[in-house]
C-alpha cells in the first residue's frame, strides 16, 4: 500500500509516522511542534477512531 501526500512547505518536509498511535497524543504534540502526522498505526480500534477524529490522518489497524 502507498501514501500519496503533498509536503508541507511550511514544516521544510518533515513528516512522522506515528507507530503504536494510541488517541493521538503524540503526534498532536508533534503536530503543535510543527511536524506533520501523514500516517498512524493503531491495533485498537476505539482508539483509533478516536486518533482520526481528532487529527484526521490516516490510519491502519
Amino acid at each position: 500500500m502507498t501514501v500519496e501526500h503533498e509536503i508541507d512547505e511550511r514544516n521544510g518536509g518533515k513528516n512522522i509516522v506515528d507507530l503504536f498511535a494510541g488517541r493521538g497524543g503524540m503526534s498532536l504534540g508533534f503536530e503543535l511542534s510543527g511536524l506533520k502526522p501523514i500516517l498512524a498505526i493503531e491495533k485498537d480500534e476505539w482508539a483509533s477512531e478516536t486518533y482520526a477524529t481528532i487529527l484526521m490522518v490516516i490510519i491502519l489497524f
